[in-house]
């Protein structure tokens, strides 16, 4: 944000002719994105990082819940901006601060896991299963790295880059659309019920027959769940 501010500034002053000042101001507005970016990086390892362990250790209900908080301080946040007239600068600070307090928390809950009172804890392999986790969780990030090379902002970016930031919008618009329909489908709704009780159910019976049961079953819900929606918006489909 405070990037932004300088390099608007530097753009003044470059219409005005003060080259110095212009040069000096985006210069500290490289300088400031390059920070941002850093810090942006951290924190979104953080972010994937702690929120696979959590999902590690079957600890999904603390996850959602502080998903749920950050959401709601989110809005908080946005509506707080936008009643007091801030706009995009406050939009983005809202956003900026909600992430900031997410990771905090997702943090704060890895650091006070403890081992059950009736569970004697176990030091043996520690090695091996911190190897474990690190591989993991670096698999799981590279995973979300490719989801958001492949996702709507690089779409919108490049859109952006060679036709008009009007195209963007239109875009973002329509599959705004798309994004709102799927998220009603019964499936993405009860996502984090489904694989809540699914791990639970794994760790009581780990043999690949519970899993192949289990897919089995998915598959087949997804399938009667899906199709109606899937005819529904075919017939549709001109209207949406």
């Amino acid at each position: 944000v405070v990037a932004i501010v300088f390099a608007a500034i530097a753009h003044g002053q470059l219409k005005s002719g003060n080259l110095e000042e212009a040069r000096r101001n985006a210069n500290t507005a490289k300088i400031l994105c390059w920070v941002s970016f850093g810090l942006g990086l951290v924190f979104t390892i953080l972010n994937q990082t702690t929120q696979t362990v959590l999902d590690t250790f079957l600890l999904q209900r603390r996850r959602n819940v502080i998903r749920i908080i950050v959401s709601a301080l989110r809005a908080g946040l946005y509506l707080l901006a936008l009643t007091l007239g801030y706009g995009l600068m406050g939009i983005l600070w809202a956003f900026s601060i909600a992430s900031l307090v997410g990771s905090l928390l997702f943090v704060l809950t890895i650091v006070h896991i403890r081992y059950p009172e009736n569970v004697q804890e176990r030091n043996e392999g520690q090695d091996k299963l911190t190897s474990r986790f690190r591989r993991y969780g670096i698999l799981s990030y590279f995973n979300d790295m490719g989801s958001m090379i492949l996702s709507r902002r690089i779409d919108n970016y490049l859109i952006s880059s060679y036709l008009n930031p009007a195209s963007a919008g239109i875009y973002s618009f329509a599959a705004r659309i798309v994004d709102m329909i799927v998220a009603l489908t019964p499936l993405r709704v009860g996502n984090l019920i489904i694989s809540t009780i699914l791990f639970r159910q794994f760790t009581g019976d780990p043999t690949p027959e519970f899993l192949q049961r289990r897919f089995h079953f998915l598959s087949k819900l997804a399938f009667y769940l899906t199709l109606p929606v899937l005819v529904i918006l075919i017939g549709l489909r001109y209207e949406i």
